[in-house]
């Protein structure tokens, strides 16, 4: 987990200084649904969390491209776990402030695990954001917008076959078999992270399968929308 997320910081590094311009979002104030973040407990903004994932997101960075096994596999990571900014403070080559926030019981269940269980934050956050993401979407090289809509697709074909008993059993069992291939021993991509993602949500309470495929299928809409015009 350290080791990605140490790679992730480092891609984010370098992304940010290639784009500190394409990245430049004016936010604003978040939306009221949002609760204000505990300065006590964490550094990090609502703000903040948007920009770091946005980064990636937005990157039309040339040294990726969709035979670059690292690109895809770590742009899953990107999008599924976009609180890494959260392992820093001002530095992002600070590595002593490894693990800040997810490392703290309090925090993580305070802000994390809050939102979660919160729709309206969910749809608050969403909505905020939205037209920044369509936007940057339309303006992505080809390979990366193929790469989202795979992700996206792969999500879907996750959550409809998910079995529960059967990802536990291997997980119990066999974590490394667990996050390679899965019950079913198939790696398509380099998306298992996407499996990994839904399991961890559904065997940690945090949201349901019927939930994750709703933002699926929110997303999906969004995207064809923007593609037909």
């Amino acid at each position: 987990m350290k080791r990605q997320i140490f790679i992730l910081t480092m891609l984010l590094t370098m992304t940010t200084l290639a784009f500190a311009q394409e990245t430049a979002l004016q936010l604003g104030t978040a939306p009221k649904e949002l609760p204000t973040i505990d300065p006590s407990l964490s550094e990090l903004t609502w703000q903040r969390i948007v920009k770091s994932h946005y980064t990636i997101f937005a990157s039309q960075d040339s040294f990726l491209n969709d035979t670059s096994s690292f690109a895809t596999k770590h742009l899953v990571v990107a999008m599924l776990g976009c609180f890494w900014d959260c392992y820093y403070k001002d530095d992002l080559a600070d590595f002593s402030k490894f693990g800040e926030l997810l490392e703290n019981p309090t925090s993580y269940n305070r802000i994390i695990k809050n939102f979660y269980k919160s729709p309206s934050q969910q749809q608050a956050l969403y909505k905020w954001v939205k037209p920044f993401y369509l936007d940057a979407f339309k303006k992505l090289p080809e390979w990366k917008k193929k790469t989202f809509k795979q992700m996206l697709a792969y999500a879907k074909n996750c959550l409809l076959e998910f079995d529960y008993d059967a990802e536990l059993m291997l997980f119990n069992k066999d974590r490394i078999q667990w996050e390679d291939v899965g019950p079913k021993e198939q790696r398509i991509f380099d998306f298992r992270r996407i499996d990994w993602f839904i399991f961890r949500r559904v065997h940690n309470g945090d949201l349901t399968v019927q939930q994750m495929l709703d933002w699926v299928n929110i997303l999906q809409k969004d995207i064809d929308s923007i593609e037909q015009n």
